[in-house]
């Protein structure tokens, strides 16, 4: 089913529900910090399978491809934030190490990268998040989009079913759903 709220509906949304840090939105703030600020909130409504975790006090780990400022400027967000009763912490990561990470977000500039980091997504639990047009065509899980330059998500609910995720029916409101 599809969603075709706005980011602006889906921020309201997310505000009223606490999900968006406050001040996140900004305009100043740009828009790679709200990404950043949904990629935070996407790892307080996603349920990992116990596998995607070395042990039960281990951080949510969201890790960047490509660029590593990108990693820098999602942690200026993220610093010292929590999610359920985990830390939440934010690195840079290549195709390679992606297996410890619980989110993984591939900037259109890492795109080249999709294909390796879904399909290790699928053995290690890892929700994915990407921003090119044929990322939840090649079975990744969020993906950024624009309309009227404003900035909205999209979910393949059935992806991340797929890797073992169950994504919350409110972030699922919220989304234009791409297939369950």
């Amino acid at each position: 089913m599809e969603r075709k709220g706005l980011l602006s509906i889906a921020v309201a949304g997310l505000a009223a529900g606490g999900l968006l840090l406050a001040g996140a939105a900004r305009a100043d703030e740009g828009e790679l910090g709200v990404k950043a600020a949904f990629l935070y909130n996407f790892t307080k409504f996603v349920e990992w399978p116990s596998k995607a975790f070395p042990s039960a006090d281990a951080p949510i780990t969201l890790c960047t491809m490509g660029d590593p400022s990108v990693a820098g400027e999602v942690q200026k967000v993220v610093a010292d934030r929590s999610a359920q009763n985990r830390a939440v912490k934010v690195r840079a990561a290549t195709d390679a190490d992606v297996h410890s990470c619980q989110v993984v977000y591939v900037p259109d500039a890492a795109g080249a990268s999709a294909p390796a980091v879904i399909a290790a997504a699928k053995t290690s639990g890892a929700l994915t998040v990407g921003e090119s047009s044929g990322f939840l065509a090649q079975g990744g899980m969020i993906v950024f989009t624009k309309q009227d330059n404003k900035l909205r998500f999209e979910i393949n609910e059935g992806a991340a079913k797929g890797a073992g995720l169950k994504i919350s029916s409110k972030l699922l409101s919220l989304a234009k759903s791409s297939g369950g």
